[in-house]
């Protein structure tokens, strides 16, 4: 599986809700600063982000010529 940055992961928060100090509030839930709508739109945006990543590698990996 390929790794994502913190900083990627914040930038897709900023995405969903830009208002927010990912970096330093630890109660995003329990405060209901994001609700589930958001919480499925992080998902979504990270797995389409890991995805889109790994579909890159293998593109580039197939294009090395053996």
């Amino acid at each position: 599986m390929d790794e994502i940055s913190l900083e990627d992961v914040i930038e897709i928060l900023q995405d969903v809700e830009e208002d927010v100090d990912y970096e330093n509030c630890t109660t995003l839930i329990d405060d209901r600063v994001l609700d589930s709508f958001d919480i499925l739109s992080i998902i979504s945006a990270l797995r389409f982000s890991l995805q889109h990543r790994l579909n890159f590698r293998r593109l580039c990996f197939c294009c090395i010529p053996r």
